[in-house]
């Protein structure tokens, strides 16, 4: 019974690490490029022939649809990607439904992960106009000094330490600090 057992999970074990190999990477990737606080739609469309892979790179953020891959090469569960025109490649590991890798164009690395389902870019919450309460004590100081106002921002809970100052004139700012 023990050898029958082992034998199972020998074959059951052969098959995993057969598919894990077998990882296809035909079809289409989806993924968000992060380059210095901007944010660009990659999609990389895959297919398979006699002769290897070929592909396809679209960056629809940027209006540039159907750029070859000059080279696509998938080896021992690695994938690597050349895109000549623009200075690119890509290196990286498929596991399941993601590719874990790295965008190289300029000089410069980043990192980029791609999906078989679409991506959304993510959003921040950068307010223009902060709203009150303020994170910060304000206080503004109307002195008859011929017209003249001062304005000025301390932290929370730090009120001897001014972080900004603004002296105006009839709302003409005349100094800032």
């Amino acid at each position: 019974m023990k050898k029958k057992i082992l034998a199972l999970m020998i074959c059951l074990i052969s098959f995993l690490i057969s598919n894990l190999k077998a990882q296809h990477i035909t079809g289409d990737w989806y993924g968000v490029l992060e380059v210095m606080g901007t944010q660009v739609t990659l999609v990389f469309h895959f297919q398979q022939s006699d002769s290897g892979y070929s592909g396809i790179l679209d960056s629809p953020d940027q209006g540039a649809m159907g750029m070859p891959f000059n080279a696509v090469e998938y080896n021992d569960n690695k994938l690597i990607l050349r895109e000549a025109n623009i200075g690119a490649f890509y290196e990286g590991i498929p596991v399941a439904d993601s590719i874990s890798g790295t965008w190289n164009q300029g000089g410069q690395s980043f990192e980029l992960n791609m999906y078989r389902e679409k991506v959304e870019k993510r959003t921040y919450n950068r307010p223009q106009e902060p709203e009150k309460p303020y994170p910060y004590y304000e206080e503004v100081n109307c002195h008859l000094l011929v017209n003249m106002q001062s304005f000025s921002t301390r932290a929370s809970g730090a009120r001897d330490s001014t972080a900004a100052a603004v002296l105006a004139r009839k709302g003409e700012e005349i100094y800032f600090s």
